[in-house]
């Protein structure tokens, strides 16, 4: 039984650190900071933003996980976005772009999805997707989850052209069971969080002035924390695991319009 949970979680977490995900971004930051200074004169504003972004995440955020898992989340998405911000009203951006995306192999699945893709200097980008899925299915199937997956990414060329390289992490919670094509979650529902990041490639492609396709795959590590019940609707748990490997974390084949 555990060998099939096992197995079940692995196709989930496919599709889908508390000190992980810190340690991730923070590493991002630094090549960040080095890509951008490397191409720009950046203002001394930006420098201190990077300076303080950095300070916060070493001294002002605890690297155990705390109680409330969401906050976990709140604070992945406020990171990416507080150093998004800072670069792009600090520096001076030559080419930027900004890209809207969706996830054709989450739709596949049913589940909405979208991101946005910053461009800060010539072969650096920062992504942020996230999905979201609260159907109701027959036969009292879950497929429920929502997810976010922050993303810096580096083009050896220059950015949204060929090759690229990504570091990412991801936070998500779950509701799924009752699925009978997956092994190990035929009789239950599995409810909890995953969390972790990895590593990124993928290739874009051109199609004329204003769209895209992108494909990718993604591994690294996912820590999940569940509790397991015998149906649906039950409020009584029937046991409570926690689960970690290294693995596959992403994969994505996106359609791309560029705003400008």
């Amino acid at each position: 039984m555990i060998k099939l949970e096992k197995q079940a979680l692995f196709y989930f977490s496919f599709f889908s650190s508390s000190r992980f995900v810190f340690r991730m971004l923070s590493l991002s930051v630094l090549l960040l900071q080095y890509g951008t200074i490397k191409q720009f004169e950046i203002p001394d504003s930006c420098a201190f933003c990077v300076s303080l972004f950095r300070l916060f995440l070493r001294d002002r955020i605890p690297l155990t996980v705390t109680k409330s898992s969401i906050n976990i989340m709140y604070r992945v998405l406020y990171l990416s976005l507080l150093y998004t911000g800072c670069l792009l009203l600090t520096t001076n951006m030559y080419g930027q772009q900004t890209a809207l995306k969706t996830n054709l192999l989450f739709w596949a699945t049913t589940t909405p999805n979208t991101g946005v893709e910053f461009g800060m200097g010539r072969q650096f980008t920062m992504d942020i997707w996230g999905a979201y899925n609260a159907w109701k299915y027959p036969d009292d199937m879950r497929l429920n989850l929502y997810l976010i997956q922050p993303e810096v990414r580096f083009w050896p060329c220059r950015k949204f052209e060929g090759h690229f390289f990504g570091l990412h992490g991801h936070y998500g919670h779950f509701n799924v069971g009752m699925i009978p094509f997956i092994s190990g979650l035929k009789d239950h529902v599995l409810r909890g969080d995953l969390y972790g990041g990895g590593v990124t490639y993928g290739y874009h492609w051109a199609v004329g002035n204003r769209w895209g396709l992108e494909a990718m795959i993604g591994g690294g590590y996912v820590s999940m924390k569940y509790t397991k019940y015998k149906c649906a609707e039950c409020a009584e748990a029937s046991g409570s695991y926690s689960r970690s490997y290294f693995g596959p974390t992403r994969i994505g084949f996106s359609v791309i319009y560029f705003l400008r």
